[in-house]
């Protein structure tokens, strides 16, 4: 089931698994874990983020490719998070449990398939400094085998990001502001 935010569950084909949100500083250890991010990338602003989105997928359960990102075919169809907010910027994905078997990342664009172990973090950009969607950044959650995966998505807004800093409307970030020891770049 997915949660549509109007008080209904729906069934959908497109995502299997079961989730709750989580506050930035609803206790000291998510506080903890968002500082922490914050010291280790501080290229990214993690606080212009929405809430954490902590997901468990069981045997079965899988998410299909899609993208991060809202296409919106003008500003009159944004809602008033994207109004404030803007788009998302950058998807960051925590795993707090590792299936036994499957529950991989893939980026079919990309040709790459991730497997993370327990306290990876993976991080990849969903738009281009011009705040058009990178369809590069299509991922999905392969289907579980074995076990259970349960992982901590973040998504990271544009407005506020030092990185969305754009006085020459180039389409490039300067990725070595992100480079840091033990996190993977897709």
């Amino acid at each position: 089931k997915v949660y549509s935010g109007e008080g209904n569950d729906a069934l959908t084909r497109h995502r299997q698994a079961n989730g709750t949100g989580v506050e930035q500083e609803e206790s000291d250890g998510v506080g903890r874990v968002i500082r922490k991010l914050q010291k280790s990338i501080p290229a990214l602003d993690m606080y212009t983020s929405e809430t954490w989105q902590v997901l468990s997928y069981k045997q079965g359960d899988h998410y299909v490719p899609h993208h991060d990102f809202t296409e919106c075919e003008s500003e009159e169809h944004w809602n008033d998070i994207m109004r404030d907010f803007g788009n998302r910027f950058a998807t960051l994905l925590l795993v707090l449990k590792r299936a036994d078997k499957g529950g991989e990342t893939v980026f079919p664009y990309l040709q790459r398939t991730v497997t993370q172990e327990v306290g990876d973090v993976l991080l990849w950009i969903n738009l281009d400094r011009t705040g058009k969607g990178n369809t590069n950044s299509l991922h999905g959650a392969c289907p579980i085998s074995e076990g259970e995966k349960i992982a901590a998505t973040l998504w990271l807004r544009e407005r506020g990001q030092p990185m969305m800093h754009n006085p020459d409307g180039m389409q490039l970030f300067d990725v070595e502001a992100l480079a840091r020891p033990d996190v993977v770049f897709l």
